[in-house]
């Protein structure tokens, strides 16, 4: 949903380029944290691996159709046409065409969480972020500090209206198959997905 949404928003009519965009960073965050797993031997990356070829034909990919949205907005402009005619979103970059890696271990430190650290417990938030990380700097899914994620506000204003309007019409319940399996994909991810039971109000 997240990708969909920025895609339309900041990638305006480019919007299946953007979308794109967003499916190859998907798959080049695999690749970040598989290596970022994997025992590190200096210069490996310049190796022809075909993970390495891969992800150097991603980047290309990401940065021709990147240029590509901002070669025909530029196009556009030069055409005469005034710049409320043409689509912003077509050069609005969004923040995520940089990949970020979260320090994710964070997260599961028994001593910041409690002996249930790797428990999902969304009550844990129920008094705000601050109260549950006792005002400590443990819980980063966007950064902190000035390194904080611009995208941070939309992302929080995005799910609240999703919610919101879904909410109005249906009603969840997790099913009984869902498996707790967090997976670490640049952001944490069900690895079995998140099957839900929904009910129409």
């Amino acid at each position: 949903m997240t990708s969909e949404v920025i895609s339309r928003t900041s990638f305006g009519s480019s919007y299946e380029e953007g979308r794109t965009v967003f499916e190859l960073q998907s798959e080049q965050g695999e690749y970040v944290i598989r290596i970022a797993r994997s025992i590190h031997i200096p210069g490996s990356r310049f190796l022809p691996t075909k993970m390495n070829k891969r992800m150097l034909k991603i980047e290309k990919e990401i940065q021709t159709t990147i240029r590509r949205i901002i070669d025909k907005r530029l196009r556009a402009i030069e055409g005469g046409r005034s710049e409320e005619e043409v689509k912003l979103g077509e050069l609005n970059l969004p923040a995520g065409v940089q990949l970020i890696i979260p320090a994710i271990l964070v997260h599961y430190n028994k001593e910041l969480w409690g002996e249930d650290a790797k428990e999902f417990k969304p009550e844990r938030f129920s008094e705000g972020v601050s109260k549950a990380t006792k005002g400590q700097v443990s819980f980063i899914p966007f950064g902190w500090g000035p390194r904080i994620c611009i995208g941070q506000n939309f992302a929080m204003m995005e799910a609240k209206t999703a919610i919101a309007m879904i909410l109005q019409k249906f009603s969840f319940e997790l099913s009984p198959s869902y498996t707790h399996a967090p997976f670490a994909v640049v952001t944490i991810h069900p690895q079995y997905g998140a099957p839900l039971l929904m009910r129409k109000l």
